[in-house]
């Protein structure tokens, strides 16, 4: 996908199964609703892939050794509303800033969350 991607429903990616897809969004992932990528159960890597997030639903990531669920963000990453960067899981805003304006953004004990610069204006950003 080469273009911005609004999300008003829900969006699974390998939700359920082995796992090892992957998706690519060319522009902003604006999500108004839930984005589930991965499951405890995977045996392949899942990952997604996008320019920028913008985010006031609900995104959920979950992983299993080794088999990790990634969302890799080239540009800027903004949360007001609810990641869960689950077990064996990722959320990475490479070189760009990542901003908790409202909402909670959830990093599980062996999840990770990288960014050039971590900005809290307002929300919860803890860690499990």
């Amino acid at each position: 996908m080469t273009k911005n991607l609004g999300n008003t429903a829900t969006v699974e990616v390998d939700f359920g199964g082995a796992g090892g897809s992957s998706l690519t969004i060319g522009g902003t992932l604006t999500n108004n609703a839930t984005l589930d990528v991965g499951n405890t159960s995977l045996a392949r890597a899942t990952t997604v892939k996008a320019a920028g997030l913008a985010n006031i639903g609900t995104v959920n990531l979950s992983g299993a050794a080794p088999a990790t669920a990634t969302f890799n963000i080239t540009g800027a990453a903004a949360n007001a509303g609810s990641i869960a960067i689950g077990g064996y899981s990722a959320l990475n805003a490479s070189g760009e800033t990542y901003t908790q304006s409202l909402g909670t953004t959830t990093v599980a004990a062996s999840g990770a969350l990288t960014a050039a610069t971590i900005d809290v204006t307002g929300g919860v950003l803890q860690g499990a």
